[in-house]
């Protein structure tokens, strides 16, 4: 198994773009649609990212937003495919999720593309809920409050 890290930081918008462009290959649905270097720049100026590492190079991330003061938003997360099966994602959610706990957030709520069955499971699978439906995605949240109760 590598070496792996995680930590909460800011990416340059190359780092994004870098990522992105290998992303991209393994998984183009993800990119439908999307102006690469605009949305690398858009996160650069404004997310903050929980970043795996595997041996030094970046294997996962989570970009998020904490601008409003009741949830906090995920707005971009992949793990590359050669890095799958490492709980990358279960281990970047949780980091995420004791981050917002520390700041007073009290949901983690993303955005999942309809077609995008086996991401909804994932999600599913660690206690999100599907809270709102649009024309091709539908909006979950996972409830982060004090022990776990609910809104």
């Amino acid at each position: 198994m590598p070496e792996t890290s995680y930590s909460v930081e800011r990416l340059c918008e190359q780092d994004i773009s870098c990522f992105f462009v290998k992303a991209q290959e393994q998984f183009p649905y993800l990119f439908n649609n999307l102006d690469i270097s605009a949305f690398s720049k858009k996160l650069a100026d404004y997310a903050n990212f929980i970043v795996c590492r595997c041996s030094g190079q970046m294997a996962g991330i989570l970009a998020f937003y904490m601008n409003n003061g009741h949830f906090v938003y995920v707005t971009f997360v992949c793990t590359l495919k050669e890095f799958q099966r490492l709980s990358i994602f279960s281990n970047m959610l949780h980091k995420l999720e004791n981050l917002a706990q520390e700041k007073g957030y009290e949901k983690i709520r993303l955005e999942v593309a309809k077609e995008n069955h086996s991401a909804q499971q994932v999600y599913l699978h660690k206690d999100f809920s599907v809270v709102e439906q649009g024309d091709n995605s539908l909006f979950m949240e996972k409830w982060i409050g004090k022990h776990g109760e609910s809104a």
